[in-house]
């Protein structure tokens, strides 16, 4: 099996210091069942656990340097080999690490300040969904990680804003073997054809200059210019929610886990505002009308009253309206028990990509963790994991690196 290390380029050399390598390091095993002929590149970063402001980018043996280098242009950072059936390589203790996995071209990325432009340099990640993108139509995706201090290795893959390369992912350690992700070989193929069959979520759909699939966007960037998924998508389900719940003694309850304390709020809703006031008393939270694309962002946004559980009250609200469940028999958004995407307007985007994976569970918007239904797994000690790459289409048999 060859395994090579790319030689830094330029950009790459100019990042820092010679490489640090960290005390410890989990061994990745890629196992490429995409079909696809041709390089496979690596890319992994992420913050410095003894310095969040830093970020480091680690070579396939684990060692790290840091992006302490402004750099505007699109570059590689990776390492890559020609692809083979596995691939293995090191990856070294980070919080909100990033693996991208791409084939015929690297997963480029640029090193701009944070904040207003005067905060700590960091990683700008790949945009497929951007059509100025040097990854527009690549074939790529990652998997996210944290490994901290205290020694739990966490790891999710997401399709919050695209699905690239289907994955499973299992992780491991002495005496725990837990696995998330794609099905098979063939669930990510069904989701595509259901999709490409069901106007408007066959919009979705990215495709190389040969019409081969290569991504799927999520809604939040089908809305975005270039793409043609309806901005008024939920419109209709917004408004007969708020309707809902105007009425003179209807109203909705949510408790609101935090940590190891839970509090009750009850909601009620105007034509422009949703108001949850805790029921332990105290001030109420005031929320504007959503609007279609505020809900794939991050939910309805604050207007009023008490910020601190803005946060928390938007992620049970986001995925009440994202999954059809903010009406219900129970009158409560925080019943995990109702069953998801039943009502009308369907998300069909998370449905079907939930359906094909692994005990239903998936990352497709940004708090779809509510009620634990992400696929999300975490080990203490962790001795290996092993992603195995699956194909978007059938027509990923036919593809190298030269056509």
């Amino acid at each position: 099996m060859a395994k090579r290390t790319l030689a830094c380029l330029a950009a790459v050399a100019s990042i820092g210091a010679a490489g640090a390598a960290h005390a410890q390091t989990v061994p990745v095993t890629i196992v490429n069942n995409t079909g696809i002929t041709g390089k496979m590149y690596v890319t992994v970063y992420g913050q410095d656990p003894a310095n969040p402001t830093s970020y480091l980018v680690s070579d396939a043996a684990g060692q790290t340097k840091p992006l302490n280098t402004l750099n505007n242009t699109p570059s590689d950072y990776g390492f890559n080999t020609e692809s083979t059936s596995t691939y293995t390589f090191n990856v070294p203790r980070l919080n909100s690490g990033r693996i991208y996995i791409s084939f015929c071209q690297p997963s480029y990325l640029t090193v701009t300040p944070t904040g207003n432009g005067s905060g700590p340099l960091a990683p700008n990640s790949p945009a497929p969904w951007n059509t100025s993108s040097k990854n527009h139509t690549s074939v790529i995706d990652f998997a996210e990680y944290t490994w901290g201090p205290d020694n739990n290795f966490n790891v999710n893959t997401t399709q919050v804003d695209s699905l690239g390369i289907p994955m499973k992912m299992v992780l491991q350690n002495a005496s725990q073997t837990v696995t998330a992700g794609f099905k098979d070989s063939n669930s990510a193929q069904t989701v595509v054809k259901a999709l490409v069959a069901t106007p408007p979520w066959s919009t979705l759909l990215i495709t190389d200059k040969k019409g081969r699939p290569t991504q799927v966007l999520s809604p939040n960037h089908g809305m975005e210019a270039g793409y043609k998924f309806p901005t008024n998508y939920w419109d209709s389900y917004i408004a007969l929610v708020l309707s809902t719940y105007s009425k003179a003694g209807k109203s909705f309850t949510l408790n609101n886990q935090v940590g190891s304390v839970t509090t009750p709020y009850t909601g009620t809703t105007s034509s422009t505002q949703i108001t949850l006031k805790p029921t332990t008393g105290g001030a109420a939270t005031v929320f504007n009308k959503p609007s279609s694309k505020d809900l794939w962002q991050n939910g309805p946004t604050f207007a009023s009253g008490d910020s601190g559980p803005v946060a928390s009250l938007q992620r049970w609200m986001q995925a009440a309206f994202l999954r059809s469940t903010f009406i219900n028999s129970t009158n409560s958004i925080s019943n995990c028990s109702v069953k998801p995407y039943q009502g009308l307007p369907q998300n069909l985007y998370s449905q079907y990509i939930h359906s094909a994976s692994l005990n239903g569970k998936a990352y497709t918007f940004p708090y779809d963790d509510v009620c634990e239904q992400s696929s999300y797994n975490s080990v203490p000690a962790p001795t290996k994991l092993t992603l195995t790459l699956f194909p978007l289409s059938s027509t990923w048999n036919k593809m190298t690196c030269s056509n």
